[in-house]
C-alpha cells in the first residue's frame, strides 16, 4: 500500500494528479493482472472526499525474449541418427509450468 500526501494545493477543478512508481517488477507473463482497487482522495483531516471506482490494471506485452541459443548434433553423418541439444537463456524468469513450443522442420 503507498500513501501520496500532498503539501501544495489544488484550489481548481479538474486539476491533473500524476505520480510515478519506479522500479515495479513486472508480472512473469502476458496475462492481465488483478485490478487496482481502494484508491481513495482524503482531506488533511483524513476524512473521504471521493473514492475511484475504475478499474486500473496492467498488463506485460513482451513475451520473453529467448537469447544465446545454440543447437548441437552428436553426428553429422548423412541419414544417420543424431541427438540434438538445445540451449537457451530466457531474458525473463520462467515461473512452474511454463514449456517452450519448438517447431521444427519435415527434414533436419
Amino acid at each position: 500500500m503507498a500513501v501520496l500526501t500532498f503539501t501544495g494545493d489544488f484550489n481548481e477543478v479538474d486539476n491533473m494528479v500524476r505520480f510515478q512508481v519506479l522500479k515495479v517488477q513486472n508480472a512473469p507473463d502476458t496475462r492481465e493482472s488483478d485490478p487496482f482497487h481502494s484508491i481513495y482522495i482524503t482531506d488533511p483531516l483524513e476524512n473521504d472526499l471521493t473514492e475511484y471506482l475504475g478499474r486500473t490494471t496492467v498488463t506485460t506485452t513482451t513475451f520473453a525474449i529467448v537469447q544465446n541459443e545454440t543447437l548441437t548434433q552428436t553426428n553429422y553423418g548423412l541419414l544417420l541418427t543424431s541427438n540434438y541439444t538445445i540451449t537457451y537463456t530466457t531474458m525473463n524468469r520462467m515461473p512452474a509450468e511454463s514449456s517452450f513450443l519448438i517447431q521444427y522442420p519435415p527434414t533436419v
